[in-house]
């Protein structure tokens, strides 16, 4: 078995697979930064794949307990971040809920995401792994 990274031209071997979607999108913007990881059998099969992305953050969402339960700060700070993403060429971010308050908001927009994610190290630095404080669902 080998391993490496699928070049863009190999890119339609993964049909029919979870990576399919994945790299379609891609292939659709010509700067995308996509590394493909594939695993092949000795005949050259692909018997596993796992795509690498960057991707940007939003995290610390804050609101002053003054303006809690309102929309307006809330509904500034999107407008603002999808102003700030648009001049900057970015398309979407990832974030999270430490709040039940913010749980509700990223509701309201669409923004849950299927399945469970974590975080995964990958260097060799040993640090503890991030703990959810709660759970919103």
């Amino acid at each position: 078995m080998t391993s490496r990274i699928l070049p863009r031209e190999e890119w339609g071997r993964l049909q029919g697979t979870e990576l399919e979607q994945i790299v379609t999108a891609a292939a659709r913007r010509d700067n995308e930064v996509l590394l493909v990881l594939v695993a092949e059998d000795k005949d050259g099969a692909i018997v596993g794949g796992w795509a690498l992305f960057p991707i940007w953050h939003a995290e610390g969402l804050w609101v002053s307990p003054n303006h809690r339960g309102k929309a307006a700060v809330g509904r500034r700070l999107l407008r603002f971040a999808r102003a700030v993403a648009e001049q900057f060429g970015i398309s979407a971010v990832m974030t999270a809920a430490n709040s039940s308050q913010v749980a509700r908001m990223l509701d309201a927009i669409g923004m849950r995401l299927p399945g469970t994610h974590y975080l995964l190290p990958l260097t060799s630095v040993r640090e503890e792994p991030c703990q959810p404080q709660s759970q919103y669902h």
